[in-house]
């Protein structure tokens, strides 16, 4: 809207020609860009601790939907002023981009609460495990709440620095279920090898996201984002979701 009134007045003082084709598309552009948006990523909850690539999704959602607006005035042969195009994406990206910082002002407000908070499970119960689960739940930064362990080697049932083991590593589709969890966390030596392929294949389409420490490096890193919480870095393994319309895309080319 502000760039409509931004260059309807250039054309009122006669700066520039009347508009054509503007209004309809200041209004179609809305649902667009939010489609483009959500299809980089830029919607995903734990981008907000993720920093410089929040940032980047955020920056190519802006791009594309310039691209878009661009090809899409092409295709129609709209005569579209190239100023009212520059002033939507600079509006979009320092209004939005205010929008997002304020956004992530308040939820961090809640959490620091104890509110919003994301239920986790750690795997293993190591010392690195423990600590990480200290850092979990104590950083100011963090949105996890971690509820227990997961272990081969602990007795269920057992407490470790009041947390209880809740299974072991194969239970973690059953525990993450039962207890109402949003993230897995793989300790950074706390699972024997070959816990986290196994662990990735039992959430793989589950609605569960997969965070690893740094030294379990066995997946394929363009699947990865990077969030820091209280200085612990986690790596969250993007796993591959057939939604509606991409499951209804591939069908139809099978």
């Amino acid at each position: 809207m502000v760039a409509y009134l931004l260059r309807e007045w250039l054309g009122r003082a006669d700066v520039l020609s009347p508009f054509a084709w503007e209004v309809p598309i200041a209004i179609a552009v809305i649902p667009l860009w939010l489609l483009l948006f959500y299809a980089v990523g830029a919607y995903r909850p734990e981008y907000l601790n993720a920093g410089g690539d929040a940032l980047r999704r955020f920056t190519a959602g802006v791009a594309a939907g310039v691209l878009a607006l661009g090809f899409l005035s092409f295709l129609f042969n709209l005569q579209v002023s190239r100023l009212f195009v520059t002033f939507l994406a600079v509006l979009v990206f320092v209004g939005g981009g205010g929008v997002r910082a304020a956004a992530r002002w308040y939820v961090r407000t809640r959490q620091q609460r104890g509110e919003l908070l994301q239920r986790a499970l750690v795997l293993g119960t190591d010392d690195d495990a423990r600590q990480l689960a200290v850092t979990l739940n104590d950083a100011p930064d963090s949105s996890y709440r971690v509820v227990g362990y997961l272990d081969d080697e602990v007795v269920a049932g057992t407490e470790v620095d009041g947390l209880p083991v809740l299974g072991g590593t194969c239970d973690v589709l059953e525990s993450a279920h039962d207890h109402g969890i949003g993230v897995v966390v793989v300790s950074p030596s706390g699972v024997a090898p070959g816990t986290l392929r196994d662990v990735t294949i039992a959430l793989e389409g589950q609605d569960v996201d997969l965070a690893v420490a740094p030294s379990l490096f066995q997946v394929v890193t363009r699947r990865m984002t990077i969030e820091t919480v209280g200085n612990t870095p986690l790596l969250h393994v993007d796993q591959i979701r057939l939604e509606r319309g991409k499951a209804f895309l591939k069908r139809s080319l099978d």
